[in-house]
């Protein structure tokens, strides 16, 4: 009875309201608004795209704002945003060298091919008739061969075929035997070094000759006194990369190193360190240093800048180093020994050997001369003192070798102007040897 009492009083103030209930739309008002509202879009799209934006001086227009803005409107850029590629000091220089070996490619590709030949190929192996009595040393650069001999008389020629076609030669009429002859070839002139150990209270020599003419001369019987500098078993010559300037390996004084620069007639004697004679000398190219190589085994680095000893690598074995070739990066070097053994060395790592192309042997022989292609990718060298070798230098693979019927291999050289290949000269005594490979390609 209250509760009836209460819901009549608040209806009487008008505080109850009773809800009221909505009806949902039916289908046919929903269709007829969605037919008006697109067809509404459709109206404002057609006007869109035919009334073009009113332009307004100092305002743009943005079309996907669709706001006009203060000033003019930023050029659009409508390439594609790409990423750009980081490139790395690595990826700079593999495309550097990429580019070099383009440039080179003639030369590269040729070497790869004599790199497959070699192998397949039996050289041809003949004797050269020269008519000279006893072959001291020979040298060969740019088609042309010089050849010491016993009498103190240097030949230079040609080989035609299977024989030495002499142009002329230089009598040095020393009475004593050369110890080296080494070739200088550049744009101007040829210049050929010889060097002689003395004997008999006669000291040793230096000589510089242009074809007939007399360079350079340092000996004792020199009659200019700024040529004078006796030297004591001149035993090796080395021409310096870049320069008319010579290492000599010979006693002068303490010294058993120097530099002599023909151009300015200046010398300059090495360290006193090292005690034992210098057999064989390679220059650095930067041109500040030499490498050279001792009777005892050592090998030593010489800087001229301080003049003293930067490197001294100790013998493994008891043995002398007869040659040494330095490659073109200044960081490894080839060395030969007497007892036959050719290996390849690190500066930086002075202990063991790189790469060993021979076996050390305990046969003592008189010389182990090597030379390096100009692409510096081939070594040739003698081998057990009848044998010329050629190997890979990087991997040292033994790719050709030719044996002779001799004994006692001394010089080897090289003539890679040869017309269809190469061809490997060797001397033994009396007599001078070739070893010919017939690649097929031109140089």
């Amino acid at each position: 009875m209250l509760g009836h009492v209460t819901v009549l009083l608040l209806m009487a103030r008008g505080k109850w309201h009773k809800k009221r209930r909505v009806e949902e739309p039916n289908a046919s008002f929903l269709a007829a608004l969605e037919a008006q509202r697109a067809k509404q879009q459709e109206k404002e799209s057609v006007d869109a795209v035919q009334t073009p934006p009113v332009v307004m001086k100092g305002f743009y227009y943005d079309p996907l704002l669709k706001k006009y803005f203060r000033g003019q409107a930023p050029k659009r850029n409508d390439e594609k945003i790409t990423k750009k590629q980081e490139i790395n000091g690595n990826v700079r220089r593999r495309n550097c060298l990429k580019t070099i070996v383009q440039r080179e490619m003639g030369c590269l590709q040729r070497n790869d091919q004599v790199l497959t030949m070699l192998p397949r190929q039996t050289p041809e192996r003949f004797q050269i008739d020269t008519n000279i009595d006893q072959v001291i040393d020979i040298d060969v650069a740019d088609e042309k061969i010089a050849i010491a001999d016993c009498n103190g008389s240097i030949y230079v020629g040609q080989v035609n075929g299977k024989r030495f076609n002499q142009e002329y030669t230089i009598p040095v009429h020393s009475y004593l035997p050369l110890s080296r002859i080494k070739w200088k070839s550049n744009e101007k002139e040829e210049l050929l070094g010889c060097t002689s150990l003395g004997g008999g209270g006669v000291h040793g020599f230096l000589r510089v000759y242009r074809k007939h003419e007399l360079r350079y001369k340092i000996d004792l019987n020199s009659k200019r006194q700024a040529f004078v500098l006796p030297l004591q078993d001149a035993w090796n010559l080395s021409w310096l990369p870049h320069s008319n300037s010579i290492s000599v390996g010979a006693t002068q004084g303490k010294a058993r190193a120097h530099v002599v620069d023909i151009d300015y007639n200046k010398i300059l004697h090495g360290p006193s360190k090292v005690k034992s004679d210098v057999f064989s000398q390679a220059g650095l190219n930067q041109g500040q240093a030499v490498l050279n190589g001792t009777r005892s085994g050592i090998v030593w680095l010489w800087d001229f800048r301080m003049n003293q000893i930067a490197l001294n690598v100790p013998p493994n074995c008891p043995t002398s180093i007869s040659d040494l070739v330095v490659l073109n990066d200044d960081l490894s070097y080839v060395c030969g020994t007497s007892n036959g053994n050719l290996s390849r060395h690190d500066l930086r790592k002075s202990t063991h050997a790189i790469v060993n192309y021979t076996n050390v042997t305990s046969t003592r022989q008189y010389s182990t001369r090597i030379f390096l292609d100009k692409q510096q990718v081939i070594l040739g060298g003698i081998q057990g003192g009848n044998t010329v070798c050629m190997w890979h230098l990087k991997s040292g693979e033994l790719l050709s070798h030719a044996a002779f019927d001799v004994s006692s291999l001394k010089s080897i050289g090289m003539d890679e102007t040869f017309k269809h290949g190469w061809r490997v000269y060797s001397s033994c005594q009396d007599q001078l040897d070739c070893v010919q490979y017939t690649f097929g390609i031109g140089t």
